[in-house]
């Protein structure tokens, strides 16, 4: 989300530059579009656990720079609000999952509701869902969180001549990392029952991503017999690419934000199947097909009906190059540089 909205800021009225806390250099695409737009990004190189080092050096280089407005993201918020209260600056925060358990420790709810108490920092909603729980968890007027949707580049995934249906490789997709809250069990399962209704076909389902669950994954595909009909493709920047090899895009999360990947298959023009978590409702009307969290068969009745028939998945199709248009990173970085314009000037 940082990438896609940073990379498509007016340079011309803002000065921006992208600080990542946690980690190195990957040099990977979502990096690359960064700086090819001209904002430098600033690594802080931290590790796991708290760093007064870090937390150091974060105060050295935010001093140096000087913002009229920090826009933090998940555990930033943390790092920069000393610093903002300090400099009496401004403090946007986006809060991507639900805020409860975006906040999981006692001191980080005790400072955010502060800073959104005292206005000093401003919560960002990113679905109208989130925004109520938002309100709710934190006490504070619905009308002081700002909802802004997460920005996708539909410009990047819409492809002049998309592969014809009959000829993608892959019937199912699922961009996402083996955690818990992605839920990937189920879907094999699910997966697994289609697949033994019919011991001749050839249905593959393609797994993109890393994560602490993949050997788990992996195994439970060996253990259902499987492994001919699942890919695991790894981390992949060639996510566009990917998508339009498939049908079908599935996401059977425990839990949710507004979620990146699903917006990304939308604008690939993919047919959606998803739990009804966080903001995943808001984006599915026609183009889908909403499901229970954990429910195998209910996951499973879905996978088929989105690739029962060409006219059912061309409906689907259309239907989801028309919702993603409201998201087009374009019209959201406009809605994000009002938000900094007027954070600033109330300063």
């Amino acid at each position: 989300m940082v990438s896609e909205l940073v990379s498509h800021l007016d340079l011309s009225r803002f000065e921006v530059r992208a600080f990542c806390i946690f980690g190195d250099p990957l040099n990977n695409n979502m990096e690359q579009a960064v700086l090819r737009h001209g904002v430098p990004i600033t690594f802080i190189r931290k590790r796991l656990g708290f760093s007064l080092r870090h937390f150091l050096r974060l105060w050295r280089e935010l001093s140096a720079f000087k913002p009229d407005v920090v826009h933090t993201h998940l555990n930033a918020c943390m790092y920069c609000a000393p610093w903002i209260l300090a400099h009496n600056v401004p403090m946007l925060h986006t809060i991507h999952a639900e805020p409860a358990f975006e906040a999981k420790s006692t001191l980080r709810r005790h400072v955010m509701a502060f800073l959104y108490r005292s206005a000093k920092a401003l919560p960002v909603a990113i679905s109208e869902l989130n925004r109520e729980l938002i309100s709710s968890f934190y006490k504070i007027p619905a009308n002081e969180v700002e909802v802004i949707v997460n920005p996708v580049d539909i410009d990047a995934f819409r492809m002049e001549c998309p592969t014809p249906l009959r000829e993608r490789v892959y019937d199912y997709i699922c961009v996402a990392r083996f955690e818990e809250e992605k839920n990937h069990r189920v879907l094999l399962s699910a997966f697994s029952k289609i697949v033994h209704e019919q011991p001749h076909s050839d249905l593959r389902l393609a797994l993109v991503g890393t994560g602490s669950l993949l050997d788990t994954i992996k195994a439970q595909s060996a253990e259902s017999g499987i492994t001919d009909n699942v890919v695991f493709l790894g981390w992949r920047d060639d996510i566009s690419e990917l998508l339009h090899r498939a049908k079908s895009f599935v996401l059977p999360s425990n839990y949710e934000g507004l979620p990146m990947s699903v917006l990304e298959a939308m604008a690939a023009g993919l047919p959606v199947v998803a739990t009804d978590v966080g903001g995943i409702p808001e984006l599915i009307d026609g183009n889908g097909i909403l499901i229970k969290r954990g429910s195998v068969d209910e996951l499973k009745h879905a996978m088929e009906t989105v690739l029962q028939s060409d006219q059912v998945w061309r409906e689907m199709s259309n239907r989801s190059l028309e919702l993603v248009q409201t998201y087009d990173v374009k019209t959201v970085a406009r809605t994000y540089e009002a938000l900094y314009e007027r954070a600033a000037s109330i300063a």
